[in-house]
Order: C-alpha cells, then sequence, then structure tokens
C-alpha cells in the first residue's frame, strides 16, 4: 500500500501483550480509583486494632500468670519462715507490703525475709507497682500485707484488672478476689486474730 508521496511504510508488528495492556489501560481499569485504596486502608486498620488488642489481652494474661506464681513461692516461703521464727509470722499491720531493698530486721515480720520481699516485690511490678521509699521504709504499691504472730495474708492487684487481686495467706488460700478498685488490702479481711483472704 503506497501513501500519497509514493513510498510502501514498513508494517510494525504490536506484541499481544502489549496490546492487552493499551486495551486494559485505554479502558479505564490500569490502577486503584482513590475509594479503592482508601478501603484498602481501612481494612488494614481495623485488622491492625485486632492484633493490638490480642497482643495486649496476652500482654496481660501473662503478668497476671507472673503474679499468682510469685506470690505461689510467698506461700512456700512463709511456712520455713515460721518454723525459724518461734512458730510466729511477726507482726506488720495492713498497707502496703515492704520491697526489695528495705532494710528491716528480718525477724520483725515475715514479710521483712529477702526472699519473700523478692517474690512480692516481682509480683507487683508485674503489676506496675512503683517502689518508693528509703531504708526501713521502702514499699511497693499495687501490694498489700498483714501479719501477727498467727497469720498473715498479702494480695496484689491484677494488671488485667485494677478492680481484681491475687491473694494468698497462711492457711492455704491462692485465689483471685474482687476489691475495691486498686485496693488490694481489700481482699483480705481479719476476724479476731487471724487473717485470711475473703
Amino acid at each position: 500500500m503506497k501513501n500519497n508521496k509514493g513510498f510502501t511504510p514498513t508494517p510494525t508488528f504490536i506484541k499481544q501483550s502489549d496490546h492487552l495492556f493499551y486495551k486494559y489501560y485505554k479502558s479505564g481499569c490500569g490502577g486503584f480509583t482513590l475509594i479503592e485504596l482508601m478501603i484498602s486502608i481501612a481494612i488494614i486498620v481495623i485488622m491492625s486494632s485486632f492484633i493490638l488488642v490480642s497482643v495486649n489481652k496476652s500482654s496481660n494474661d501473662s503478668a497476671d500468670s507472673g503474679i499468682s506464681l510469685s506470690l505461689a513461692n510467698v506461700k512456700a516461703q512463709s511456712g520455713l519462715y515460721y518454723d525459724s521464727n518461734s512458730d510466729s509470722y511477726g507482726t506488720f499491720s495492713s498497707g502496703p507490703c515492704p520491697s526489695t531493698g528495705n532494710t528491716t530486721n528480718s525477724n520483725v515480720s515475715v514479710f521483712y525475709d529477702t526472699k519473700i520481699m523478692k517474690s512480692i516485690t516481682d509480683a507487683a511490678l508485674a503489676a506496675k507497682g512503683v517502689i518508693s521509699g528509703s531504708g526501713t521504709s521502702i514499699v511497693i504499691s499495687k501490694s498489700s500485707c498483714i501479719s501477727n504472730t498467727y497469720s498473715f495474708a498479702t494480695a496484689v492487684v491484677l494488671k488485667s484488672d485494677i478492680t481484681l487481686a491475687w491473694c494468698i495467706d497462711n492457711s492455704g488460700h491462692s485465689k483471685q478476689e474482687n476489691i475495691t478498685s486498686d485496693t488490694p488490702s481489700t481482699a483480705y479481711a481479719t476476724v479476731g486474730v487471724m487473717t485470711t483472704c475473703k
């Protein structure tokens, strides 16, 4: 086929794949629209929030397990303390538990025993407790202790819910208790000379 100027044009060959791409692009299907992009981002954000909630719940459950395990150590150590201190748990008025580093003589109360202090401190730190004071007045928040010659009890707020605490006592209780919000001392009660978890 000749054109007006008298020469024959060289035929150009279009690859099948190029032709399909050209048709696809020309039809308006060649990319994402703004709406499609926004929907994709929204789906990713929603999925991320579900994953974040799941991770937080796992973290809280793990901390709560750590609290109960640390207080189980206190239960075991308190029996040894009682036997080696003339069958007495000593005296400690209800309040925040002594924390690691407290220099009070261990004969005063079961809660000044270094191993017991460390276990309670570990439990309260898992619940985001804060150590404060110095010397013989170092205590940790999120915890509460009480002891007399015949009995003792201690409780630590759970990380997952500040209206719950893990409580142990000398009678063998080791359980979760409902408490007044973030007040672990409400997990136990004293009747006469005996203090036990509620």
